[in-house]
């Protein structure tokens, strides 16, 4: 599996602009993945993304997603 963390505050805000980031990082446009450091199973595609807690007694937000590089998709739903 692929996995990099980010900082929430380092990705944009905007749901849909997120997903444009990470599929570009990971290697979105090709089906194999091999223009960035994901690949073609999206399986082995998984970010983690950080921030500060947002809820009381939480010290950590933690956002994880599949991205489908094939499919052009961030799936954060198994969250």
């Amino acid at each position: 599996s692929r996995g990099p963390f980010f900082l929430a505050r380092d990705l944009p805000a905007d749901p849909g602009a997120r997903d444009a980031v990470l599929l570009s990082v990971m290697g979105g446009g090709h089906d194999l993945g091999i223009d960035g450091i994901g690949g073609g199973n999206a399986v082995i595609n998984k970010v983690a993304i950080i921030g500060p807690g947002s809820v009381p007694g939480a010290d950590v937000d933690y956002l994880f997603a599949q991205v489908r590089v094939r499919e052009g998709i961030v799936d954060t739903s198994p969250n």
